[in-house]
């Protein structure tokens, strides 16, 4: 079916009814994921989600419904269920003017499944020749999205854009002496043929041997190095304070301080939605209005607060989950600026210091609202410049707002937050006087 047609079809049946302001909302996502086990297929997803959103006023009063099915009966429904819904909503939705973006629909991408599945097999068959402790591989992954959308109105706008990622993951369990510990690692590319896949092994191999022998040190106030991928991890979860909404709720520090110092100079904090070492890129969000790169912290000053266009000003931030959800704020891809140390580097120059390399409970242990965090942690004693012991069974605890104050310094080397959750990507920072509470 030619869905262009069919939503100005919709389009024109919903002004028939004396429905204003039309806006329709169409995405079609596909996605692929693959998991390999003992040289052996154990999954295997292809899935696809389209659908429409539907908004129009009705009597002044606007409603919004979903369209699954693009045939003449599921058009019918949708024009009768904003009428029957709309006088039980107190709001009034005004037609928003969108940017005039030329279409950006050409950026999806597939990979050859079967070449897919031969170089997973090929790379887990490589693992006990890295390290013989290494005694299985729970996950050898890939995983392909592609969505497109497309932005109509009943003002003659129409607005496409399309975009796709992949991701390769894999866990291992390795074993010495009957101790056994996981390791895990994972990369966000555009294509199949950009995953490094060896790398990733490694760096999975890597975190779990490493920690075979850790074990607790001592409470107290340590400088810590919070390596880029826990970093990143523990940014992406407090991207919320930088929203208009949390501003208005007063659940972000961040009130009235646009223009203030709120970090150290040498921090900056960039969103970026057309950032190609991203995620997902966009051209404009779903309320049509244009996207653009900002700085959130430039320099340790705050200089943008994200927000849509129920606030005074939009950042192009509107974002829906899928077809069936309402808007909401929501930051694309965000990443620190880097240094020009790497962490080793950085290590090199401490007398005494943790670095922590692995988090649990990452949302369970850090509070939004009020910025502190309490989490159980993994990572290094470091003595003298050189990693004297793998250390365990801790926890690292300190304050989110206080933490951007009190970064010694920032690395060149960057790793990304975890495949699934909001990007971020972000360097290992040095932090003055976090707690660590381990014996």
């Amino acid at each position: 079916m030619d869905i262009k047609k069919f939503i100005n079809k919709l389009i024109d049946a919903c002004n028939n009814q004396k429905i204003t302001d039309v806006e329709v909302y169409y995405s079609n996502s596909s996605s692929t994921m693959i998991n390999v086990v003992d040289n052996e297929v154990e999954t295997f997803n292809l899935s696809n989600d389209e659908g429409i959103n539907l908004s129009g006023n009705y009597e002044g009063k606007n409603s919004t419904t979903y369209i699954e099915k693009f045939d003449d009966d599921a058009l019918s429904e949708a024009v009768n269920n904003i009428k029957e819904t709309a006088p039980y909503n107190g709001k009034t939705k005004k037609s928003i003017e969108k940017s005039q973006i030329k279409p950006n629909s050409n950026n999806t991408y597939n990979a050859d499944v079967n070449v897919v599945i031969d170089r997973l097999k090929k790379v887990q068959n490589t693992a006990k020749n890295i390290d013989s402790r290494v005694i299985s591989i729970p996950t050898c992954e890939y995983y392909e999205k592609n969505t497109s959308i497309m932005l109509l109105d009943d003002k003659g706008t129409e607005l496409e854009d399309s975009y796709s990622y992949t991701i390769g993951s894999i866990s291992v369990v390795a074993e010495e002496n009957g101790i056994k510990k996981n390791g895990y690692s994972f990369s966000i590319n555009k294509k199949f043929e950009d995953i490094n896949y060896e790398t990733i092994l490694k760096d999975a191999i890597y975190e779990a041997t490493s920690m075979i022998n850790a074990s607790p040190i001592a409470s107290g106030n340590y400088d810590v190095i919070i390596k880029n991928n826990v970093a990143a991890n523990m940014f992406a979860t407090f991207m919320t304070v930088f929203c208009a909404d949390s501003i208005k709720k007063n659940t972000s520090k961040f009130v009235n301080k646009v223009d203030t110092q709120v970090a150290v100079k040498n921090l900056s904090i960039i969103e970026d939605p057309m950032y190609q070492n991203g995620r997902i890129n966009r051209i404009f969000d779903d309320e049509g209005i244009k996207t653009y790169k900002k700085y959130l912290i430039e320099n340790g000053i705050l200089k943008n607060i994200l927000s849509t266009n129920e606030y005074e000003v939009s950042t192009g931030n509107a974002f829906r989950n899928s077809y069936r959800d309402n808007i909401s704020i929501s930051a694309l891809n965000c990443y620190i600026e880097a240094g020009t140390k790497n962490t080793n580097e950085i290590l090199s120059e401490l007398t005494e210091a943790v670095m922590i390399t692995n988090i649990d409970g990452l949302h369970a242990g850090m509070n939004t609202v009020t910025g502190d965090f309490s989490l159980i942690a993994n990572g290094y004693y470091i003595k003298n410049g050189l990693i004297d012991k793998s250390i365990n069974q801790i926890t690292v605890a300190g304050n989110f707002y206080d933490l951007l104050n009190n970064i010694i310094d920032i690395s060149e080397d960057v790793y990304t937050s975890d495949a699934y959750i909001n990007f971020f990507e972000s360097p290992s920072l040095l932090v003055k006087g976090l707690m660590i509470g381990g014996l």
